[in-house]
């Protein structure tokens, strides 16, 4: 059986799930007081374990929303998993962008954080312990949607995974 990854990023908390060699669910935890550095060292190794650990067939990881110059650690911490990633030899992961994910998991593109874990428990049946993991899990389900599309899915979850695979972060045409 395959496996599939989903990592939701973030400096305070990244949630990452596999499924399908039986179910993985994380959350990675760090704080502010630690060194931003050190912030980024132990999101990419705890990633870059569970990764060499599951032997994924596809990752997707949320795309970064576009901030501005508000705050530019987050793009840091993409930069600092892809670069772990490259350095196991492990092709880069899909980007799905929040609001596709939303859909992929509601039916809509739209909602609270909330609602995403709500609805991973209503449709999927699996309870997480955090919104993190309830984003990272509907991520491992795009990537299971990818690597295995003779799996039945509905018509939305299909339209969500046309607009990843033709999305220009993704290597689709660019607009």
């Amino acid at each position: 059986m395959n496996t599939y990854v989903g990592i939701d990023l973030s400096l305070v908390a990244t949630g990452i799930v596999a499924v399908g060699f039986g179910e993985l669910q994380r959350t990675i935890r760090t704080t502010p007081e630690t060194k931003f550095p050190e912030r980024l060292s132990i999101i990419s190794d705890a990633i870059e374990d569970v990764i060499m650990t599951a032997q994924p067939e596809v990752i997707a990881m949320e795309s970064v929303a576009m901030m501005g110059t508000r705050d530019l650690k987050l793009p840091m911490v993409h930069g600092a998993v892809l670069m772990g990633l490259h350095r196991q030899g492990i092709r880069t992961p899909l980007y799905v962008a929040p609001a596709t994910l939303k859909k992929f998991a509601t039916g809509r593109g739209n909602g609270e954080k909330s609602d995403v874990k709500m609805f991973v428990f209503q449709k999927w049946g699996v309870m997480l312990s955090d919104n993190n993991q309830a984003d990272a899990y509907v991520l491992a389900k795009i990537a299971q949607a990818i690597g295995d599309p003779e799996l039945p899915w509905l018509k939305y979850e299909q339209e969500c995974v046309d607009t990843i695979l033709t999305s220009p972060l993704n290597g689709g045409p660019k607009r």
